[in-house]
């Protein structure tokens, strides 16, 4: 029960029920604590009072560790809060970030900041990802103008032998003291310094790349929007169905004006469409597609009998057929690229595909991100450049390492892909991207146009072509 509350008029106040149970939790969490501490059960380690004498001093000279690697969503909801009061790096900026689930590391690595004497330093084994992941960036901030040195040993063969688990490792050294203008960082199998400022790509990630491969970068970076400025639009994710086996609809059959189903009902075509998944799409094409629900916005307001029935089958509530995340742009033509793939692979989806002389709309699921075009024209430019080696090189220094020489294509990355201002090369971009689409070799002459429209010189392509080849296993 809740006291009511009024205001200084004497209005009553309408009560925050989500809040005042979430208050209500922590109360008694609290009061659980204070009765563990009261019965002597609870042990505790405080280097304010175990190393009073340091910490008069100012702090650690080292603080050195490896600290737990766990995924936000593994940790307990009582614990989150209490890492968000209390660390800055947890916690974030209440900014576009809407996806903020930081790892169980960053609140290790503000503490070590905060032991550490003013000329101390910081070495912590921490994931790769840190160097890129969105919810990382109030790290990377803290720490730009004090890092020393960083090793990414993700792709380094002998990981293998020092760790028993399939890890992404990264170590960093920061100083809280003067520190020199240069990096030292280590990436690839490759050691080599960077200026501090040439560390920085993008928004906020860090790309660990040559000096060589860095300048040119660098450049193109300063003398091009951003994908997304330049196009004003924004990448997004495909259809999210919160659960494939309520909406696909494997083994089903047209029948005149209907799908049927295995289990034998019949679905109205308007109520279906074709669905491509990441797998089905290939750099260049996308060779095949499924069944899926496809309900209208917004749900039945007065569900037909079919879909009680098809409810019914799947042992659904009529409610539940919804889907998880669904924009007006999944619908119509578009570039679509893989999510999770050796390099970036984009083709272009028309609005419609065919099947026994009748359309169905094509649409992207949630492996795969998409933009939407005014044409098939714009589709076709779009998707040579970004299967480009100077787009590839772009991305890749940027792009979330995965397992296996893969890398993580989010729509935040690509939307920060500078982009060359196509007018003067469109047409043949879009007439040899047509040609790839069918099966021509013609990647050397898209290669060309694409490093002319950037400004980027043959000698500097040929550096980028290797850089990508190396970073994607295979130089």
């Amino acid at each position: 029960m809740c006291t009511p509350q009024r205001d200084l008029f004497g209005r009553a106040v309408p009560l925050d029920h989500e809040l005042s149970a979430a208050l209500q939790r922590r109360v008694a969490d609290e009061r659980a604590m204070l009765e563990r501490v009261e019965e002597g059960r609870l042990d505790f380690f405080s280097f304010d009072i175990h190393f009073a004498h340091v910490m008069a001093a100012g702090g650690f000279d080292v603080v050195a560790g490896n600290p737990p690697w766990v995924r936000n969503s593994r940790i307990e909801g009582r614990t989150k809060r209490m890492l968000s009061d209390r660390y800055a790096l947890f916690r974030g900026r209440r900014d576009r970030t809407s996806f903020h689930q930081p790892d169980l590391s960053l609140a290790f690595f503000d503490r070590s900041l905060g032991l550490v004497a003013p000329n101390g330093v910081v070495a912590l084994l921490m994931p790769a990802k840190i160097l890129n992941a969105g919810y990382a960036a109030p790290l990377r901030r803290a720490v730009l103008d004090r890092v020393v040195t960083v090793d990414d040993w993700s792709d380094d063969p002998r990981r293998r032998g020092w760790f028993d688990a399939d890890t992404f490792p990264l170590g960093i050294v920061v100083k809280k003291g003067a520190v020199s203008d240069r990096v030292a960082l280590t990436a690839s199998g490759e050691s080599f310094e960077l200026p501090r400022h040439r560390l920085v790509a993008g928004t906020s990630e860090w790309s660990l790349v040559p000096p060589a491969v860095a300048a040119i970068l660098h450049r193109l970076r300063e003398q091009h929007e951003t994908f997304e400025s330049r196009l004003g639009r924004r990448p997004f994710m495909g259809v999210k169905t919160g659960d494939n086996h309520s909406f696909f609809l494997e083994g089903a059959s047209l029948r005149s004006c209907s799908l049927v189903t295995a289990e034998g009902v019949r679905v109205p075509l308007t109520a279906v469409c074709r669905c491509v998944r990441g797998r089905d799409l290939q750099r260049w094409s996308a060779s095949a597609s499924e069944w899926m629900l496809w309900p209208p916005a917004g749900g039945w307001p007065k569900p037909p009998r079919w879909v009680e029935q098809f409810a019914a089958t799947r042992e659904l509530e009529v409610a539940d057929l919804h889907l998880a995340f669904v924009r007006a742009e999944h619908v119509g033509i578009k570039v679509a690229w893989k999510d999770l793939s050796r390099g970036v692979a984009a083709a272009v989806l028309p609005d419609v595909v065919h099947v026994d002389g009748q359309a169905f709309p094509l649409i992207p699921n949630q492996t795969l991100y998409a933009i939407d075009t005014a044409s098939l024209d714009e589709a076709y430019a779009i998707a040579a450049v970004l299967n480009s080696s100077v787009a590839g090189a772009l991305l890749i220094a940027v792009a979330e390492r995965a397992k296996d020489a893969h890398y993580r294509y989010f729509g935040r990355t690509v939307a920060a892909l500078p982009w060359p201002d196509l007018r003067p090369d469109g047409d043949r971009l879009s007439r040899l991207s047509r040609r790839a689409h069918v099966g021509a070799n013609v990647m050397r002459q898209i290669d060309e146009v694409v490093a002319g429209a950037y400004g980027v010189t043959a000698d500097e392509r040929a550096v980028l072509s290797a850089f990508l080849e190396r970073r994607l296993g295979r130089g």
